[in-house]
């Protein structure tokens, strides 16, 4: 005959377990998109709630300072904001100027699109935007056909 242990038992964490980490209160970045290369200063803003896409921008302060991406198709907008702390951008196109674009106005104006290039032959092309004044250069997309 076999006895039968009617006594409950308490189970225990083992000794190292701990707490799982909290989550961010923000989100990190997305992955960066490789036909898009950053020149100088540039930082990541999320969360900002002024009707950008995807509720974020990529931005710098330093004049100079540009962004170049790489795309396969026939032509390209520059999509940003439009604000009085928004200043003058040189745009190149497969590394020939094609004028500059003001994204200066009085009131905050989201997702303007501020330049479009059309025509190009079906192929690769780089389209490069350079700060050249104002407080800020924002991109907050770049959409391509």
């Amino acid at each position: 005959m076999s006895s039968v242990n009617s006594t409950p038992t308490r189970a225990s964490w083992p000794s190292r377990w701990t707490a799982p980490p909290p989550a961010p209160s923000t989100p990190p970045p997305p992955a960066p998109d490789p036909s898009l290369v950053y020149s100088g200063s540039w930082s990541y803003l999320t969360g900002r709630g002024y009707g950008d896409f995807n509720d974020d921008v990529h931005s710098t302060t330093t004049d100079g300072d540009s962004v170049t991406a790489t795309f396969n198709g026939t032509g390209a907008d520059v999509v940003t904001e439009t604000n009085s702390d928004e200043g003058t951008m040189d745009v190149y196109v497969d590394g020939q100027p094609r004028g500059s674009v003001n994204a200066n106005t009085p009131t905050r104006n989201a997702q303007q699109r501020v330049y479009t290039i059309d025509g190009l032959p079906y192929g690769v092309h780089t389209l490069k935007l350079v700060k050249i004044s104002g407080s800020y250069l924002l991109v907050d997309r770049l959409t391509y056909r």
